[in-house]
């Protein structure tokens, strides 16, 4: 549904579905999509990594920070039992101290069941 980029100086600019993944004010929002990159202003710090999901979006900091941004649905942020939309990138506290390298939002809900997280 849509792209992200991380450019030299650490701002993320996306394109795509305006389905709350551009990060932003919360709906209404414009019911076209953007095939233009727009910049995520809300980026709280320099971005290092950058992966797009179905309808969801997953940032590494430069100096570590974990942070998403989108639909909420199946946990697939990571906040917990917060499921809400995010309209911002939102730091993902659990993986605040870890040493991060790599993310990869997927294409839906995460599984669930014993041992994965969903019960």
């Amino acid at each position: 549904d849509h792209s992200l980029a991380v450019r030299a100086d650490g701002r993320v600019a996306a394109w795509g579905s305006r389905h709350a993944i551009l990060g932003g004010a919360p709906p209404p929002r414009p019911a076209e999509s953007t095939g233009l990159p727009a910049l995520v202003d809300e980026t709280p710090e320099l971005i290092h990594l950058a992966s797009a999901g179905n309808k969801h979006s997953l940032l590494v900091g430069r100096d570590g920070g974990v942070y998403s941004f989108g639909h909420g649905y199946g946990g697939c942020l990571g906040h917990g039992a917060d499921e809400s939309d995010k309209f911002a990138p939102t730091k993902i506290e659990a993986l605040s101290g870890v040493a991060v390298r790599v993310v990869a939002a997927g294409g839906g809900p995460p599984p669930r069941g014993p041992g994965l997280g969903g019960g």
